[in-house]
This record gives structure tokens, sequence and C-alpha cells, in this order.
């Protein structure tokens, strides 16, 4: 549930560390979080076989900082570090945090881009609050609400494949969710979503627009 007593938004520029800090003081109900240690491979077939025996479960959010700090450090080399969407729920079950990829080939880095994305995620998959975070070459999206158990998730990851934009007769469809990434996502049983740079990468994911 969220906390009607504390705003959720934060800065432009934020890491995705405070956006998940965030989230998680917004939803008391989150007995812990689950994050991913794995290894990116182009065009892997399932991601499952990557992530196996690789999920931490955190169930103390004042220790976010520090914990991530130490993790991130004792990555193998060419790892990087995920949140995984599955949460436990104080009550003994499972939620999902709404997270998505996007499209970088239609959806470019841009100041178009962003407003894009919420419009579309409102609109589609009826999202009212979440972060969209830059990315090296796309964005990310969290979402504020919980999705309560895997066939509310599951239904929101169908619903964001039709987030794509109908461009006209002749016309391909525009990517907005990136199908791949939920195509693998459904597979392994959950979302994932970089917070680190491994070798792969520059960037650290960070805040550019919020509703």
């Amino acid at each position: 549930m969220i906390n009607p007593d504390n705003e959720h938004k934060i800065e432009i520029g934020s890491s995705c560390e405070k956006v998940i800090s965030k989230i998680w003081q917004q939803n008391s109900s989150i007995r812990d979080l689950t994050f991913v240690k794995y290894r990116y491979e182009p065009r892997a077939l399932p991601r499952d076989k990557i992530f196996k025996d690789r999920h931490i479960k955190v169930s103390q959010p004042e220790n976010l900082t520090e914990w991530l700090k130490t993790t991130e450090a004792s990555l193998p080399p060419g790892y990087n570090l995920g949140i995984f969407s599955r949460v436990h729920l104080e009550n003994g079950s499972i939620a999902h945090l709404p997270l998505m990829d996007f499209d970088d080939y239609y959806l470019p880095i841009s100041s178009e881009s962003p407003q894009i994305i919420m419009e579309r995620l409102k609109r589609v998959t009826g999202e009212k609050a979440g972060f969209i975070l830059q990315s090296d070459r796309s964005y990310h999206y969290y979402g504020v609400n919980l999705l309560n158990g895997t066939a509310a998730w599951r239904k929101w990851m169908y619903k964001a494949i039709l987030t794509s934009i109908v461009q006209g007769e002749g016309q391909p469809d525009k990517q907005v969710a990136h199908e791949r990434y939920i195509a693998h996502s459904l597979l392994q049983g959950g979302a994932v979503l970089r917070i680190t740079t491994g070798t792969r990468w520059n960037v650290v994911p960070t805040v550019v627009a919020m509703f």
C-alpha cells in the first residue's frame, strides 16, 4: 500500500538506488527486495539460465546504500547487479514492481522520448506514478504501485507490449516497450533492470522524468 503521507517524487538526476529506496519507503508492506547478479549475454535464450542461483534477498532498507556498495565491489568481472521485480510482502504473499526497458531504436535518447513513454504507460497500462530513468542508450521505468501477484504482473507485461504506436497503413508499428525484454522477463518469472555499470555500460541509470 502506498503511504499517503510521503510524496513519492524525487530530484531529477537521482540514481536508481534512490528510486528503489523511495519505492520501498512508499510501500510499507514490502518485507524484502531481491537483487540479481548477472552477466549480460546478447541474444541469450533464456536468461533464467544466467540468473540461476544468483538471487539475493535484502530486508533492511536503511542499510541499502552500504549493502549496494559492498555487493557491487564484490561482483565477478563482467557481472552487473540488477533489481528483480518480484518482492515478498509482510503477509507472506508475492507482488511485483512494475519494471520496464524501452526500445532504443524507436525511442532514442531525446527530449521527447520520456514524454512518449509516460503517455503510453498511463494510457495503456494504467500506471499512475513512476520514474523514467535514462540508461546508456535507452530508458528504464520503475512504477511506484505494486502489482499484486504473478497473474497481475503478467497481465501488466502483456499490456506493455500494446504500448506500441500504430503509424499508419504500410508502416511498421513504433515500439515503445522492448519486446525481447518482456519475453525474457516472462520466461524467467520476473523482470530485471540494471543498477550498476559493469563492463559493458558506462552510465548508472538516473531519473529524467516522473509522474
